[in-house]
């Protein structure tokens, strides 16, 4: 063999060069015609052939094993999506899974259990809105008191309702809703919707109440649900049990050159009580945003 970098002659097998120490490739043969292969050449270029290089192969057993390791996943993940206890039925479907004896036996104690206890009162603000300005606020009625009470007298359902809008834009608006402007007719009742509007923290409101006067008479009344006017006075009257709640002086019939025939009640904070007094239809000006009316629902 000959050094490729000092040309002097090497021995067969030779390392490294014995004179000037480069080293010796080692050279390969074709183990079948015994030709001398190239550096790096796979196939012999005398006889074509060559040693083939093993590469490591996958066994059956390993396939099998990983073939069933992706099923037991895709079974797990749909068992999951179909089946998970908490998700939302899809209309018209049974759940694959947690259904049978046990399941069914906790159903029917969840039922029984709604079925026995007492009802709460219901304090909520309504998720719909007429109108990006209106607010509306809904208790209804006492623990265990169900809508429906006919009687004039009494404590019903009322809806309270934050709006800019005229007197008579209330009184169509709480017919619309299916009740009417309240009619407060009895010192029970008015104690029940002023603790109701302190538990919503309304009291910079004021309200629009569902009495009014004619335009040539003095005397306050109640109207029904075809505004017209009905039952005793609630001015003028010392026997009747809103004689008090008045505010001094009121009802004055005219604020300087503007007409007041319509009924609404205010936090009156320099006597720190609720007081009725008598308003033009439009206030809009003069209280923007503490402005409400009050639907009451039998």
């Amino acid at each position: 063999m000959i050094c490729p970098n000092c040309k002097h002659e090497v021995e067969e097998n030779a390392r490294f060069c014995g004179e000037c120490g480069a080293p010796i490739a080692q050279r390969k043969f074709c183990p079948e015609c015994g030709a001398a292969l190239k550096p790096g050449e796979m196939v012999c270029a005398n006889c074509r052939t060559g040693k083939k290089r093993k590469v490591p192969g996958i066994t059956a057993a390993v396939l099998l094993i990983v073939l069933l390791v992706l099923i037991a996943a895709a079974v797990f993940a749909g068992i999951r999506l179909i089946g998970k206890p908490g998700d939302e039925k899809t209309a018209g479907t049974e759940p694959v899974i947690g259904s049978g004896p046990a399941q069914e036996e906790t159903a029917q104690k969840e039922a029984e259990q709604e079925e026995t206890e007492e009802p709460e009162m219901l304090l909520e603000e309504e998720p719909e809105e007429a109108s990006s300005q209106e607010t509306r606020y809904v208790i209804h009625g006492e623990a265990g008191q169900k809508p429906g009470i006919i009687e004039e007298e009494g404590i019903h359902r009322y809806e309270y309702v934050v709006k800019d809008c005229t007197w008579e834009e209330a009184f169509e608006e709480a017919l619309a809703k299916g009740g009417y402007l309240v009619r407060i007719n009895s010192e029970e009742e008015y104690d029940f919707i002023l603790q109701e509007i302190e538990d919503l923290d309304l009291k910079k409101v004021h309200f629009y109440l569902g009495g009014r006067r004619d335009g040539d008479g003095f005397s306050y009344y109640w109207v029904d649900k075809n505004n017209e006017l009905y039952g005793e006075a609630l001015n003028g009257n010392d026997g009747i049990w809103c004689a008090d709640a008045w505010l001094d002086g009121e009802p004055s019939f005219r604020d300087g050159e503007v007409e007041e025939r319509y009924l609404n009640i205010f936090y009156y904070r320099a006597q720190d009580r609720w007081i009725w007094n008598d308003v033009s239809g439009e206030v809009i000006d003069i209280y923007s945003g503490m402005i409400g009316y009050i639907v009451e629902y039998e």
